[in-house]
């Protein structure tokens, strides 16, 4: 029987002190142990030895080796460097160090000591400072350029400001669930939460929390303090509050006919002076202390006078009141805001504000989302097929609806759809069974489409059924995890503007701020400038490019060139017999037949050689994929353009690339039907590309390449993408290693991650990058004629500067054991976060300056000083050209540096890397091995997504213990491709 609940509003309530004196509540954070701080030693317990194949030979397959002079390598059992600890004289078996490894170990990690003033194996806790590479100097080379930033100085004075800590229960889920009847063990709580503390805090979320806290504040008792809340654990005030240990307040809301209420116990966080109050300069003295400062300051910008029409989207602002919102399709449109955030420069800090654009589910009748979802009215007659309610269950789970049908506001989460129509799905009712059409026209009224099924909501007891005609979508709910190829591209396309226009609606938006933030501010001394902040910036020099026979081609200021009677740098083997299927429908032979034609000339034309086209066989979207590719590779083809449907492509696209990268080694290039209808010269080169580096080629080479290349060097590109919270998806990590000289080729190491108990969770850290990086500098030394790298430079994507401690601390540890168990000492490492992700725009002082047609920065425009960070070696670098919108230059900070590197060196090479992508003949946005670590990623999530689409297609958790060993298993499976950039 459908369920009646009681309705969760808004609305006024009490709040009543508890005697500060009183026993602390048992229930809550203060019931568990606090976690101990992992401690890491620079001895391990276990570290695998040395374990390079005793009876490789060496192979002289890279171009340039002789610029590489020769290291001394281990060639055999009994020939091995002084430094590396005796192994096993198997030299296929697992061996460990001895005793005296480690301690060679040890002293090596001694040397490259990540701790200010301690050795590698002093004890990390959260007070640990780590030494963070300092900024050498500041860039000298290329020619200046005036540019206009979107930073807003902050001036302060004098002041002191107090840190509370707040924690906030359910009174109504303890009195249903009760009090715990045991402390947690350490273990455990690093584990998991109890059942009991979930069902507590579950229902506790940042909106309630806000209101709960917005209720506390306003009343006189606290509200003269100017209290600023965070939304999860922390309260700032800018007098001390009237109590010093701790105060527990009850708080009462209303929810529909019912009131719920909330505990709040407030207490002061305590320093190490014993006190909880802190001095604004002083917070500016220690790299803890402006983290601080930034959450402080931020949480009071946060603060609004119109909170309440407003919508907070992690640092993005959006009023309820869209007069400009745009469709996209499917059931979203787009919604502007603005987003604001503090950051430091060397300047004193500045607020960076930025337009913002995100993309929220339309409210209103649930029938007509449906309808701008399937692009059809579904209430015309007939039922929906099992593709269209597969689609719809994905658009509406989780969505928050609002119940039509009650006399009273009810708020649902939807769970799905129900597989039997309103006038199948049978309920009890008063010891009657009836099916939900005939309970509704009994207890409400006549259903219009008992023809459809109904919604089941997310509910802790019964299963809740609502016809989808008694639904309305709640308003401001914005599309979690990324939109779709077509989507995300429209999107795109309606939210750039230029550089003039945005910079026009910043200045706009810092009014905003100003007035919705200024009092607040004021009241902790606090005051923002409405002028932006003007930078002086400098544009590097672009690199020339080596195509065959040296063949010299120079980038215009774009950061973009033609190879116009050039052959690619390397041509890969010659491809003997190919094949072509056709999945499209719509691609008629006339049309396959000029596509042949002008792929085969460009081909020619560019040096790849491919021979006799064994078939064009086409198929219709109902033929199995498999028994295409197994057709293909029984013609005894070697290669395969494959077309495809757009309408199709997502889904065909994973299973083919799954079946021939993991069944059959079979190296495929896919193309969409649209694309193949507009083929031209330049589509054709731009295919071309693709495939000459999947087979082995190199496409182009710098022709001078920065000083660091000249010795043997890899460059190590790293990323992790995480699947949406609920998906049941693992997250998987990627670490891509340069294998010749130039950088251009390059190998792959991917991962799921794993906890130490064998769970897959979503890891910020990639946790086997010790070994991931081991097998990359095997592969270095194989293709390399037996040489080791001399410098390891890591660019790393991913990393928010919250987790800059963690990294610099676990993963620069890890490559530096990993360098050790390969190479017998720790090699000089350069450890680089590049960053995307950030808010920070520039345009040129003078429009003049500017390239393209929005007068965007040129490509090599570089920023070091002025808005970068007072203590860290950061810097900001637009090598691409912004083609539509905005450009956004990518953000460097160097975690690590042994090979003392000056900031040219540093800002050239990855600039330089900008120009060594293979796909496309321009710079791109960030250094070739990050893009190329993504697009292995992204390959190696294709894989585990549709292995779980195979092994689990009712949600199940089976066979997900197999997902690690099946990714490994997956890109081993290349057979002689498997060290190609196949995943481009």
């Amino acid at each position: 029987m459908p369920k009646k609940g009681k309705g969760r509003g808004r609305g006024r309530g009490n709040v009543k002190p508890l005697d500060e004196n009183k026993a602390e509540p048992t229930v809550g954070r203060e019931d568990f142990p606090k976690l101990e701080t992992t401690t890491r030693s620079s001895k391990p317990a276990s570290i695998p030895g040395s374990s390079s194949d005793c009876n490789s030979k060496s192979h002289l397959l890279f171009q340039g080796r002789d610029d590489f002079p020769k290291l001394e390598t281990t060639t055999s059992c009994s020939s091995k460097p002084a430094s590396i600890p005796a192994a096993s004289s198997d030299c296929n078996s697992t061996s460990h160090l001895t005793s005296q490894g480690e301690k060679n170990l040890s002293k090596e990690l001694d040397k490259f000591s990540l701790l200010e003033g301690e050795t590698s194996s002093a004890k990390l806790d959260e007070k640990t400072v780590a030494k963070f590479a300092p900024r050498p100097n500041f860039g000298k080379a290329g020619r200046p350029i005036k540019l206009i930033s979107n930073y807003f100085p902050v001036n302060f004075q004098a002041g002191t400001i107090y840190h509370y800590d707040v924690e906030i229960i359910s009174l109504d889920q303890l009195a249903k669930y009760g009090k715990p009847v045991k402390k947690m063990t350490a273990a455990e709580a690093a584990g998991k939460f109890t059942r009991i503390e979930h069902q507590l805090n579950r229902n506790v979320g940042k909106i309630i929390c806000r209101e709960v806290i917005e209720k506390l504040v306003s009343t006189e008792l606290l509200q003269s303090y100017n209290p600023v809340y965070d939304g999860v654990k922390n309260i700032f005030t800018s007098k001390p509050l009237p109590f010093k240990q701790k105060m527990s307040f009850t708080v009462e809301l209303e929810a529909g006919d019912r009131k719920r209420k909330y505990e709040v116990v407030i207490k002061p966080i305590r320093k190490e002076n014993g006190s909880n109050a802190t001095d604004l300069h002083s917070l500016l003295k220690t790299y803890e202390g402006q983290s601080e400062f930034v959450m402080a300051v931020n949480c009071i910008m946060n603060h609004r006078k119109t909170a309440s029409s407003q919508i907070q989207v992690g640092r993005s602002f959006f009023y309820l009141n869209q007069p400009n919102k745009i469709s996209l399709g499917e059931g979203l449109e787009v919604w502007f805001g603005y987003n604001q955030s503090l950051h430091l420069t060397h300047n004193g800090p500045a607020v960076v504000i930025n337009m913002a654009a995100k993309a929220f589910h339309k409210s209103g009748p649930v029938l007509d989302y449906v309808k701008d979802v399937l692009r059809r009215d579904i209430t015309c007659g007939g039922s929906m097929k099992p593709h269209e309610v597969k689609r719809l269950e994905e658009a509406l789970k989780g969505l928050k609806v609002r119940g039509m049908h009650l006399p009273y506001p009810r708020k649902y989460i939807i769970e799905g759809i129900s597989k039997l129509t309103a006038e199948e799905l049978k309920i009890q009712y008063e010891g009657n069974e009836m099916s939900i059409a005939h309970y509704y026209k009994i207890k409400y009224t006549r259903l219009l489409y008992p023809h459809l099924p109904c919604l089941f909501m997310r509910s802790s007891s019964n299963q809740t059924y609502i016809p989808f005609e008694n639904c309305s979508v709640i308003e401001g709910q914005p599309k979690l995890g990324t939109l779709n190829g077509p989507l995300a591209g429209k999107m795109i396309r309606r939210t750039a503007i230029s550089p003039s226009d945005k910079f026009n609606a910043i200045a706009h938006n810092a009014q905003i701020v100003k007035k919705e933030s200024g009092e607040k501010m004021a009241s902790y001394k606090l005051f923002m400038d409405l002028n932006f902040k003007n930078v002086e910036g400098r544009v590097i020099d672009r690199p020339s490019l080596f195509y065959q026979g040296n063949n010299i081609c120079d980038p215009d200021n774009r950061g973009v060139w033609r190879m116009e009677g050039k052959n690619f740098y390397k041509s890969s083997i010659n491809i003997e017999s190919w094949i072509l299927l056709n999945f499209s429908e719509e691609c008629k032979m006339d049309a396959l037949r000029h596509f042949i034609d002008i792929f085969l000339k460009t081909s020619k034309r560019v040096g790849l050689h491919f021979g006799r086209l064994q078939e064009v066989k086409n198929f219709n979207r109902y033929d199995k994929t498999e028994e295409a590719l197994n057709y293909a590779q029984r013609t005894n083809a070697k290669f395969a353009v494959i077309v495809l449907s757009r309408k199709d492509t997502a889904h065909n696209y994973d299973e083919i690339k799954f079946i021939a990268d993991y069944k059959l080694g079979f190296v495929t290039q896919c193309i969409e039907d649209v694309v193949l209808f507009k083929i031209n010269d330049q589509i054709a080169n731009n295919i071309c590309l693709k495939i000459n580096i999947k087979l082995g080629g190199i496409n182009h080479i710098l022709k001078n390449r920065p000083r660091v290349l000249t010795k043997p060097v890899i460059i190590l590109g790293a990323d992790a993408i995480h699947s949406p919270r609920g998906s049941g998806c693992p997250s998987i990590a990627a670490v891509v290693g340069s294998m010749d000289a130039w950088p251009s080729k390059y190998k792959v190491e991917c991962r799921v991650q794993e906890n130490p108990d064998g769970n897959k969770i979503s890891q910020e850290l990639i946790l086997d990058i010790q070994k991931m990086v081991e097998n990359l500098l095997k592969g270095f030394r194989e293709n390399t004629g037996g040489k080791y790298p001399e410098k390891i430079i890591f660019f790393r994507d991913g990393v928010s500067e919250g987790q800059f401690l963690t990294v610099r601390n676990e993963e620069v540890t890890a490559v530096q054991k990993a360098s050790y168990e390969i190479i017998g000492k720790i090699m000089p490492i350069t450890y680089i976060i590049v960053q995307k992700r950030h808010q920070t725009r520039f345009r040129p002082h003078n429009p003049k300056d500017g390239v393209g047609r929005g007068c965007n920065i040129p490509p090599g425009t570089t920023v070091d000083a002025d808005i970068t960070h007072p203590d860290l070696f950061d810097y900001f670098l637009n090598s691409h050209e912004g083609i539509q919108g905005t450009s956004k230059p990518a953000h460097y900070t160097v975690l690590h540096d042994d090979n003392n590197f000056d900031a040219d060196e540093l800002q050239m090479l990855s600039y330089h890397l900008c120009y060594t992508y293979g796909k496309c003949n321009r710079s791109v946005s960030i250094p070739a091995p990050v893009l190329y670590a993504d697009l292995a990623c992204y390959r190696a999530k294709k894989y585990a997504d549709f292995h779980m689409i195979k092994t689990r297609p009712n949600g199940s958790s089976q066979s997900s213990s197999r997902l690690p060993e099946y990714v490994r298993e997956a890109i081993n499976s290349m057979g002689q491709y498997r060290n190609n950039m196949f995943f481009l």
